[in-house]
């Protein structure tokens, strides 16, 4: 069983050499095992897109860790149902509120319901079970730290005890039991014909564990990983430290690749010098062909300025230089404060957009509908808020003697009123709307509206 580690640097070709053997082991061998490991869901379709391109359309299972840790529960008969974000945040909360009662983590009482200590818990537990730290072992650990390491052990292990008690998991405990499957199971996946690991610069031990148990399984391992010879390089670190990992727990084939990248000329020099010492100045623009700057850095005040910036220089681009939208890509490093600066920007200059990330929740029209009735006693029954949620048609209002046909005549009377907002302000004046007589001067009267637009209206009862 052999286990190929290539290096070499980004843009080098490595994909390529790795979906060249896919199609040469599918070809040889059209019904065999074949399994293809990268980060993320949007590095998968990428893989999945080229080897169309090739013509082979079946008998290549692309994906995550997170998939071949399904493939292997299922395979063993143990699928668990797999707990969302806001799932696994509930149940921390739960299990803090309990252990809270029971008097079992004092030090972290007060902040025990603070939504900042529960995403902080739930980033610890993930990065603890990445790890591969079992309860067991963090509270033997624990056991000689401070007074909130010791609680936060407890909070760990009862946290996994109530996952357990439901049979579920979260998606970083699913390396936990595909890991211990694959130990008390020593044929299974043996019938594997080859295993990709592409795309990563870093791995887990919990992933370097499932390739250690993997890789003698299956027929060929190749492992690919960015950096070059000796990983000098302050870049590199992060990648040495991969290699490291892998070394100490595979036997490995490394072989080196001195391709030069297919990047331009100015992109493959700030490659080869990012974050080197006095690194050499770039040729000037008359020494090399191209009609326009390859790199260029732009500083704005805010990441709003610096969309719109980016966004104006594609367009320049599609104009100018006719370049195709879908050549063209933006980068972010952080999409929560981007994604709404790239949309506005985007349909301001009339950009196609594709991103990677999913529409916000919060941005769909019946959460905000939703978000704007759970904020009205917080901003204090405001006059716009009110009636906007009064006219919307995700709620249904009639138990309080309201319906949305009711938010016209409502805004009239606040005109009329003056309200600005606060509940005496609204109540006041429906309770003078109320009291008027059929002859008296009604607001549409005094502001030169049919009195038909106004219908007859009863204060509700209650709140």
């Amino acid at each position: 069983m052999s286990v190929q580690l290539t290096i070499s640097p980004p843009a080098t070709g490595k994909t390529t050499d790795t979906i060249n053997r896919l199609c040469a082991t599918l070809d040889e061998k059209p019904f065999a095992q074949v399994w293809v490991a990268v980060p993320d869901r949007w590095q998968a379709h990428v893989y999945r897109r080229r080897i169309a391109e090739t013509g082979i359309t079946i008998g290549a299972h692309i994906g995550t860790f997170g998939d071949i840790y399904r493939e292997i529960l299922d395979l063993v008969g143990s699928p668990y149902p797999i707990t969302s974000g806001t799932i696994a945040y509930q149940l921390i909360r739960e299990t803090a509120l309990e252990l809270s009662i029971n008097g079992k983590i004092p030090h972290v009482d007060p902040i025990c319901e603070a939504p900042g200590f529960l995403n902080i818990l739930e980033d610890r537990f993930a990065a603890l079970k990445r790890a591969l730290v079992w309860p067991e072992e963090f509270q033997a650990h624990a056991r000689h730290g401070s007074p909130t390491l010791i609680e936060l052990a407890y909070l760990f292990e009862a946290y996994q005890q109530r996952l357990q008690s439901l049979r579920w998991a979260d998606p970083e405990g699913l390396s936990w039991l595909a890991v211990e499957a694959l130990e008390n199971d020593p044929v299974l996946l043996t019938d594997w014909e080859m295993l990709i690991v592409d795309g990563f610069d870093a791995f887990t031990p919990a992933q370097v564990h499932t390739l250690q148990l993997l890789a003698p399984r299956a027929r060929n391992t190749f492992i690919t990983l960015p950096g070059a010879p000796g990983m000098a390089r302050q870049p590199h670190q992060r990648f040495r430290i991969a290699e490291q990992a892998l070394t100490q727990n595979l036997s490995l084939e490394i072989h080196h690749r001195d391709h030069k990248p297919f990047l331009p000329e100015a992109l493959s020099h700030l490659e080869h010098n990012l974050f080197v010492p006095d690194p050499p100045d770039y040729p000037s623009r008359t020494a090399v062909s191209f009609d326009f700057p390859n790199v260029s850095l732009v500083e704005t005040s805010s990441p709003a300025e610096e969309t719109r910036e980016a966004l104006r220089w594609l367009k320049s681009l599609i104009i100018r230089n006719h370049l195709a939208p879908h050549e063209g890509a933006i980068f972010t490093p952080d999409t929560d404060i981007y994604q709404d600066y790239i949309q506005e920007a985007a349909s301001e200059f009339g950009i196609p957009v594709i991103t990677t990330w999913g529409e916000k929740l919060s941005n769909t029209p019946a959460i905000t509908a939703l978000i704007n009735l759970l904020e009205l006693p917080l901003q204090d029954y405001g006059h716009r808020l009110t009636l906007d949620t009064i006219r919307s048609r995700f709620f249904d209002l009639s138990s309080t003697g309201i319906s949305p046909e009711d938010a016209h005549a409502l805004e009239l009377v606040a005109r009329d009123r003056r309200v600005i907002g606060g509940s005496e302000q609204w109540l006041s004046a429906l309770e003078y709307l109320s009291r008027l007589p059929d002859e008296s001067e009604t607001p549409a009267d005094k502001m030169n509206l049919p009195g038909d637009d106004i219908h007859p209206f009863t204060v509700p009862g209650g709140q």
